[in-house]
């Protein structure tokens, strides 16, 4: 590709999507040929403009090829999120590899059960992060070097290698304890489907400056980074973002425009004054994975910046369909909204054929954004992503999401819940059955019956009724700490109500003895 070649590229209105094949690393070439010298990636006091961020890419990418780094194969990135993240992963893409997403909060069975599954060799990652024999730990140089070159780079040196149907990922499903995070592949090509679909969302027709809020093993972090270096844009990294501070500091020192949030942390930042303040300097807020109902809905669209209702899965590459929320939406379910570009759906009953409007069905998708399958389970694969012949005779693969919605009279979808006994908590998907076998795991309990429900403005949230036993003591923060601990996920909305166990006499009376149920 010659400098030409990207200019073409570059339409009058901003970044256009070229003709023919393109992926995430040869659309970030482009991008570094058009604008060297912006603002690409900012972490702290630290800062890179696209050309000195592709040098730094490149010289990684040097590193991984001298230690056997090569088209097809996984690498593990176990870095934090921040700038040596970002070049990491163009690193590693950059080669026609792929890089699996590591959360080191994971326990080391599974971790390394995933690891070896990917026959991963070769992991980026701090010094002692990661100890884990066959794999070679890589650190990231964190500054550049005076042996580093000027950008002179040819474009062929950066995404040259990578093809549409290589895989570009292994990101793992929101699914925890009770139902198994299952590893997904995701090629270049379905990445870049996904990347497209946001276009319809994202405002880009102004400078977007996004603040990166996920981990790496979300999927909704890959849209953060790489939508942002695929559009000419600057995406921020201000640590771990735990509280309303830092993520006020984080938009006022870097003039932020962009955020996506789950409604329970969105929740959170709305008790806050000046976290409410800081999301009302937004221009664009996009909220998603998670239940958003239409009190949060309403508090958010008060602030004044635009508010998108995502809805995505990891089987989709990430998110799915998008809403723009209005004032309309507030008296029920708000929307998910329409497919994006290169998605389609259906809604069908059990029996699989295709429901009415206002009916409610099992939401199933289709698309080039839809992923390859799951590592290492053909099984689970050809259960969840089924084969079918579309209406110009073609075939399709079709995602079937364990989610019900209902189609609205304008085309529009609205989400009803899962169609699996299962709720979404902070980003992870946690079946009602896991957090009572985590509750009645603990020594007081005798015995413990959870449920579903929706509370105030929040968005999904289990109410846990826990009979304790005569002879010990629990209290509710204890409860919710250890179920907590067990399941590996912050259960923040779950409301824990403690009865005494009451022991009844034996009967002494035969005829009170037939008063006593079987």
């Amino acid at each position: 590709m010659t400098t030409s070649d990207a200019a073409v590229a570059m339409g009058a209105d901003g970044w256009t999507a070229p003709a023919g094949p393109t992926t995430v690393v040869t659309q970030f070439a482009r991008q570094v040929l058009a604008t060297p010298g912006r603002s690409a990636v900012v972490e702290g006091d630290e800062s890179l403009t696209y050309g000195e961020l592709a040098v730094r890419v490149h010289r990684l990418a040097t590193d991984l090829d001298h230690v056997g780094v090569q088209r097809g194969h996984v690498v593990a990135v176990a870095v934090p999120s921040g700038i040596d993240q970002a070049i990491g992963v163009l690193a590693v893409l950059s080669l026609g590899a792929a890089f699996m997403a590591i959360d080191l909060d994971e326990p080391l069975d599974r971790l390394g059960r995933m690891l070896e599954e990917a026959d991963v060799r070769v992991a980026l990652a701090r010094p002692g992060a990661i100890d884990f024999a066959q794999i070679a730990v890589l650190s990231i140089d964190p500054a550049g070097t005076a042996e580093d070159p000027p950008f002179d780079l040819p474009p062929g040196r950066i995404g040259g290698l990578t093809r549409s149907a290589d895989l570009a990922c292994i990101c793992a499903t929101a699914g925890t304890s009770g139902l198994g995070r299952r590893p997904v592949m995701i090629e270049h090509g379905q990445l870049f489907a996904m990347l497209q679909g946001m276009d319809a969302v994202v405002d880009a027709h102004a400078a977007v400056v996004w603040l990166a809020t996920s981990g790496l093993s979300q999927t909704q972090s890959i849209v953060e980074l790489l939508w942002t270096l695929t559009h000419g844009h600057q995406v921020v990294y201000a640590g771990q973002l735990h509280d309303g501070a830092s993520v006020v500091d984080a938009v006022r020192r870097h003039q932020v425009t962009t955020m996506q949030l789950a409604p329970s942390r969105l929740a959170r930042l709305l008790v806050d004054v000046d976290s409410r303040a800081a999301l009302a300097s937004l221009r664009q807020l996009l909220v998603g994975g998670e239940v958003l109902s239409p009190v949060l809905a309403a508090e958010a669209l008060s602030l004044g910046p635009s508010v998108w209702h995502l809805y995505g899965a990891t089987e989709s590459s990430g998110w799915a369909t998008a809403h723009r929320v209005g004032v309309e939406d507030l008296a029920g379910p708000v929307p998910i909204g329409r497919p994006l570009a290169h998605v389609r759906v259906d809604v069908v009953d059990d029996d699989g054929r295709a429901v009415g409007v206002g009916q409610r069905g099992h939401l199933l998708l289709a698309g080039e954004s839809v992923a390859r399958g799951y590592l290492s389970r053909p099984k689970l694969t050809g259960e969840c992503f089924r084969a079918a012949v579309s209406l110009t005779g073609q075939i399709e693969r079709w995602y079937t999401t364990g989610d019900d919605v209902e189609v609205r009279p304008g085309g529009e979808l609205a989400f009803l819940g899962r169609a699996s006994d299962c709720i979404m908590v902070n980003g992870r998907l946690v079946t009602l059955q896991a957090i009572e076998a985590a509750l009645a795991s603990h020594p007081a309990v005798r015995r413990v019956r959870v449920e579903n429900r929706t509370i105030g403005r929040g968005a999904a949230a289990v109410r846990a009724t826990v009979v304790v036993r005569a002879d010990a003591r629990a209290s509710v923060d204890e409860l919710r700490l250890y179920a907590t601990q067990r399941l590996r996920v912050q259960i923040v909305l779950m409301d824990i109500i403690v009865e005494p166990d009451v022991m009844r006499p034996a009967p002494t009376d035969p005829h009170l003895q037939q008063l006593q149920p079987h």
